[in-house]
């Protein structure tokens, strides 16, 4: 526990006394390297740890990497068949997919105005939950990062582009498609819905079969009951998030118009699990891994909108207590925090 609460407390460190955009750009592309090899390298830590590594060692190693793109999520089915037919370790697999992860953050974070901020509310779910143990959904999650940077820009092609991207990772990222038809200055229920109607069934087409999966596991639970307690605290972050956001939204909307349509959005998804989780607290877990980057984001760039200096310095302390907080409270009464992160270890040390 103590290593991730360190990793955490300097971040903490950074992002107060060296708030500058030009010092936070350099202490990002540090932190990104860094995290890279501490996520990258890590050996049996994470909750998806095993099954991986079993789907690995279960994978020909005379098998053509190429035919990886007539199955299913082809992108990380070719990189498992290249890494194993390249004769390597496990640990390749989890590095390449992770200086993905951290490529595609680190283009979305230099956006922020204090990068290291954003980066910092991110580490406890986001990086450490997700890109430690669900490796392809957290690849799909930073493709779909990219695709909102196209998405501010109100190119939906390119928007599209990387959803699909996303989705020969994890196919789940295909439930954004309809992000490509919402782009545009003006985010509106109206504009959701009309997005959703048309492309909707683009994206359960697609879907099928892993909607099938989805239904058997989290709604009917033929395989057994499965709840997840921490998603409901993951969403209650998610939901305060939003309504600070609708408190304050015409402060973004002025100081920040370019990512007010993506924070618009975000702040009525959130609100919107809250009936998804009365069904499965599983599918909350599984969606709220999309939507807490951009929370995120908008709750660190939450100071910037603020006029007085006591008003930025509160804003910017209390969402780094709240995720601080959840943080030591999740490995404190989390069975699957202390099984699947403690200690942590890396290959490196072997």
């Amino acid at each position: 526990m103590f290593i991730y609460v360190f990793i955490f407390l300097l971040l903490s460190f950074i992002t107060i006394f060296f708030p500058k955009y030009k010092e936070q750009r350099l202490f990002l592309f540090i932190i990104c390297f860094f995290l890279v090899m501490f996520a990258g390298t890590r050996f049996e830590v994470g909750c998806d740890f095993w099954g991986y590594l079993q789907r690995f060692n279960n994978v020909d190693e005379n098998a053509d990497p190429m035919l990886a793109f007539t199955m299913s999520e082809p992108s990380f089915q070719f990189i498992t068949r290249f890494v194993k037919s390249a004769g390597w370790s496990y640990m390749w697999l989890n590095f390449i997919c992770t200086v993905l992860i951290f490529y595609f953050v680190y283009r979305f974070a230099k956006r922020h105005p204090e990068p290291v901020t954003f980066m910092l509310l991110l580490f406890p779910i986001f990086i450490l939950q997700l890109s430690m143990s669900g490796l392809r959904q957290a690849v799909a999650a930073s493709c779909l990062l990219i695709a909102l940077i196209w998405f501010m820009k109100m190119k939906r092609i390119h928007v599209l582009l990387w959803i699909l991207i996303g989705s020969t990772f994890h196919e789940s990222v295909l439930i954004f498609i309809p992000l490509a038809l919402i782009c545009g200055k003006d985010v509106s229920i109206k504009k959701i819905i009309f997005a959703l109607a048309l492309l909707g069934p683009v994206a359960s087409i697609l879907l099928a079969d892993r909607m099938s999966v989805y239904n058997d596991r989290y709604i009917a639970q033929i395989y057994g009951s499965s709840e997840s307690s921490g998603a409901v605290l993951r969403l209650g972050i998610l939901v305060i998030s939003a309504i600070v956001f609708e408190i304050y939204k015409d402060r973004f909307k002025k100081y920040f118009p370019v990512e007010y349509p993506m924070f618009r959005l975000f702040s009525l998804i959130s609100f919107a699990l809250i009936p998804v989780a009365l069904i499965s607290t599983v599918a909350v877990h599984r969606l709220g891994f999309y939507v807490i980057p951009i929370q995120m984001f908008m709750l660190s760039t939450l100071p910037f909108v603020m006029t007085e200096a006591r008003q930025k310095l509160y804003f910017k302390i209390i969402p780094i207590i709240i995720l601080g907080s959840y943080l030591v409270v999740w490995f404190s009464f989390s069975s699957h925090a202390t099984a699947c992160y403690v200690p942590y270890d890396s290959y490196l040390f072997k």
